[in-house]
């Protein structure tokens, strides 16, 4: 199966998102439910890996995190886009990222993948959008996802609340 390991959003934040968002044609942008921070991106699993996942994430002090989202980023550069995302500030908690052992991260909420080249007044729209929106975020999640041809569903193995 597929998985990955995200932060949950507030509905509020997710809806402040889809909001502000620019929509121009040729990205491919992740349906309002589906928004997310992502931890770790586990690819093509096994059920006994996800079970050592699980007694990974069971091993660490879990704890609510207070979180912020600022401002509007591209990877791999702005040069060559294939991702928008929104940066995201917080205490993502240090020992679960070295026992994931989760390199360079980087907190983003990607919210849309781009199939054309998008031309320099699309990227400043996206750059002129600054959130700096706080909240809180209580929830971790184990997720399995489907590709289907309307995008990924996503649906939770295993939720831990923070």
């Amino acid at each position: 199966m597929r998985a990955f390991i995200a932060y949950d959003l507030p509905n509020e934040i997710k809806e402040i998102i889809n909001k502000r968002i620019p929509r121009f044609d040729g990205i491919k942008y992740v349906k309002k439910e589906n928004l997310h921070l992502t931890l770790k991106f586990l690819g093509e699993v096994e059920e006994d890996e996800i079970k050592e996942y699980e007694e990974l994430i069971n091993s660490v002090k879990l704890y609510k995190i207070h979180s912020k989202i600022t401002n509007i980023g591209f990877f791999p550069s702005e040069n060559f886009i294939k991702v928008v995302w929104i940066g995201s500030e917080g205490d993502f908690n240090d020992e679960l990222i070295k026992k994931l052992k989760v390199n360079n991260f980087i907190p983003h909420i990607t919210v849309g993948r781009v199939k054309i080249k998008l031309e320099e007044n699309e990227i400043k729209k996206f750059e002129n959008i600054k959130f700096n929106r706080e909240f809180d975020i209580k929830y971790l999640t184990i997720y399995k996802s489907n590709l289907t041809p309307s995008g990924p569903v996503y649906e939770q193995i295993k939720r831990y609340e923070l």
